[in-house]
Protein backbone atom coordinates (compact mmCIF):
# COMPACT_ATOMS: atom_id res chain seq x y z
CA UNK A 1 0.00 0.00 0.00
CA UNK A 2 1.66 3.54 -0.96
CA UNK A 3 1.83 5.96 1.36
CA UNK A 4 0.25 8.91 0.43
CA UNK A 5 1.78 12.97 0.69
CA UNK A 6 -1.59 13.74 4.07
CA UNK A 7 0.04 10.54 5.21
CA UNK A 8 3.09 10.06 5.49
CA UNK A 9 3.52 14.54 5.80
CA UNK A 10 6.27 14.10 3.13
CA UNK A 11 7.82 17.69 2.02
CA UNK A 12 6.39 18.73 -1.43
CA UNK A 13 7.63 20.55 -4.04
CA UNK A 14 5.81 24.05 -5.54
CA UNK A 15 3.69 22.88 -8.69
CA UNK A 16 1.95 20.44 -5.92
CA UNK A 17 1.24 23.03 -3.92
CA UNK A 18 0.37 25.40 -6.64
CA UNK A 19 -2.00 22.89 -7.41
CA UNK A 20 -3.69 22.04 -4.05
CA UNK A 21 -3.90 25.98 -3.35
CA UNK A 22 -6.01 26.13 -7.21
CA UNK A 23 -8.27 23.46 -6.12
CA UNK A 24 -8.90 25.36 -2.68
CA UNK A 25 -9.55 28.76 -4.02
CA UNK A 26 -12.06 26.89 -6.60
CA UNK A 27 -14.14 25.43 -3.84
CA UNK A 28 -13.93 28.65 -1.55
CA UNK A 29 -14.74 30.65 -4.36
CA UNK A 30 -17.51 28.00 -5.78
CA UNK A 31 -19.33 28.45 -2.14
CA UNK A 32 -19.21 32.08 -2.00
CA UNK A 33 -20.87 32.18 -5.34
CA UNK A 34 -23.82 30.44 -3.91
CA UNK A 35 -24.25 31.94 -0.98
CA UNK A 36 -26.54 34.49 -1.94
CA UNK A 37 -28.91 31.99 -3.52
CA UNK A 38 -28.93 30.13 -0.61
CA UNK A 39 -29.08 33.14 2.15
CA UNK A 40 -31.28 35.66 0.56
CA UNK A 41 -31.50 38.91 2.47
CA UNK A 42 -28.65 38.00 4.55
CA UNK A 43 -25.62 38.19 2.80
CA UNK A 44 -23.60 41.45 1.54
CA UNK A 45 -23.14 40.42 -2.20
CA UNK A 46 -20.39 43.42 -2.31
CA UNK A 47 -18.65 41.65 0.33
CA UNK A 48 -18.74 38.11 -1.16
CA UNK A 49 -17.69 39.50 -4.52
CA UNK A 50 -14.73 41.38 -2.78
CA UNK A 51 -13.92 37.81 -1.16
CA UNK A 52 -14.09 36.09 -4.66
CA UNK A 53 -11.87 38.90 -6.28
CA UNK A 54 -9.42 38.10 -3.05
CA UNK A 55 -9.11 34.37 -3.75
CA UNK A 56 -8.81 34.56 -7.93
CA UNK A 57 -6.24 36.76 -7.23
CA UNK A 58 -4.93 34.35 -5.10
CA UNK A 59 -4.87 31.74 -7.62
CA UNK A 60 -4.11 33.58 -10.69
CA UNK A 61 -0.57 32.96 -10.70
CA UNK A 62 -0.30 29.62 -9.22
CA UNK A 63 2.46 27.32 -11.19
CA UNK A 64 -0.15 24.17 -12.33
CA UNK A 65 1.74 22.10 -14.30
CA UNK A 66 5.17 21.77 -16.52
CA UNK A 67 5.97 24.81 -18.26
CA UNK A 68 5.13 25.21 -22.21
CA UNK A 69 8.23 24.42 -23.73
CA UNK A 70 9.15 26.78 -26.84
CA UNK A 71 11.68 27.10 -29.79
CA UNK A 72 13.21 30.58 -27.88
CA UNK A 73 13.33 28.80 -24.67
CA UNK A 74 17.09 27.80 -24.76
CA UNK A 75 18.61 31.56 -26.05
CA UNK A 76 16.30 33.00 -23.44
CA UNK A 77 17.51 30.94 -20.78
CA UNK A 78 20.88 32.06 -21.37
CA UNK A 79 19.89 35.70 -21.09
CA UNK A 80 17.00 35.41 -17.86
CA UNK A 81 17.59 37.95 -15.16
CA UNK A 82 18.18 36.43 -11.71
CA UNK A 83 14.65 37.46 -11.02
CA UNK A 84 13.54 35.05 -13.91
CA UNK A 85 15.80 32.07 -12.59
CA UNK A 86 14.71 32.54 -9.07
CA UNK A 87 10.85 32.07 -10.39
CA UNK A 88 11.99 29.59 -13.08
CA UNK A 89 13.88 27.35 -9.91
CA UNK A 90 11.04 28.09 -7.33
CA UNK A 91 7.44 28.44 -9.49
CA UNK A 92 5.93 29.67 -6.49
CA UNK A 93 8.16 32.52 -5.73
CA UNK A 94 6.08 35.05 -7.35
CA UNK A 95 3.21 34.03 -5.70
CA UNK A 96 4.41 34.16 -2.63
CA UNK A 97 5.82 37.25 -3.06
CA UNK A 98 3.04 39.19 -3.98
CA UNK A 99 0.14 37.93 -2.24
CA UNK A 100 1.00 39.39 1.41
CA UNK A 101 0.40 38.42 5.16
CA UNK A 102 -3.44 37.48 4.48
CA UNK A 103 -2.55 35.69 1.78
CA UNK A 104 0.12 33.53 3.21
CA UNK A 105 -1.54 32.37 6.25
CA UNK A 106 -3.95 31.24 3.59
CA UNK A 107 -1.81 29.04 1.74
CA UNK A 108 0.06 27.82 4.77
CA UNK A 109 -2.99 27.21 6.83
CA UNK A 110 -4.26 25.18 3.71
CA UNK A 111 -1.44 23.13 3.35
CA UNK A 112 -1.13 22.33 7.15
CA UNK A 113 -4.73 20.86 6.90
CA UNK A 114 -3.45 18.71 3.52
CA UNK A 115 -0.54 17.30 6.14
CA UNK A 116 2.02 19.13 3.94
CA UNK A 117 5.38 20.06 4.61
CA UNK A 118 6.66 22.86 2.29
CA UNK A 119 9.52 25.69 2.65
CA UNK A 120 8.38 28.73 1.23
CA UNK A 121 11.13 29.96 -1.25
CA UNK A 122 13.13 33.11 -0.40
CA UNK A 123 12.65 36.92 -1.48
CA UNK A 124 12.59 37.58 -5.41
CA UNK A 125 15.58 39.28 -6.20
CA UNK A 126 14.30 43.10 -7.49
CA UNK A 127 13.83 43.93 -11.03
CA UNK A 128 16.51 45.91 -11.18
CA UNK A 129 19.24 44.68 -10.16
CA UNK A 130 22.27 44.44 -13.06
CA UNK A 131 23.18 41.16 -14.21
CA UNK A 132 26.61 39.17 -12.94
CA UNK A 133 27.20 42.24 -10.38
CA UNK A 134 27.95 44.84 -12.84
CA UNK A 135 27.27 48.83 -12.30
CA UNK A 136 24.97 50.19 -14.49
CA UNK A 137 27.74 52.05 -16.19
CA UNK A 138 29.29 49.25 -16.91
CA UNK A 139 26.60 47.52 -18.33
CA UNK A 140 26.10 50.58 -20.72
CA UNK A 141 29.45 50.71 -21.86
CA UNK A 142 29.55 46.84 -22.78
CA UNK A 143 26.23 47.34 -24.56
CA UNK A 144 27.24 50.60 -26.51
CA UNK A 145 30.90 48.74 -27.20
CA UNK A 146 32.20 51.37 -25.50
CA UNK A 147 35.75 51.01 -23.86
CA UNK A 148 35.63 54.22 -21.46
Amino acid sequence: MSRTPEASGVEVDDRTVGSLLAYHALIEIRALAGKPSRQPGTVNTDEVLAEIRTLADRAHNLPLGPRPQGRWRSTRARRASPRERAMRARPMSYTWDTTGEQGRAWMLRHLSEAGYRWTPPPALPTAGEPAGGWSLRQLLRTLTGRRR
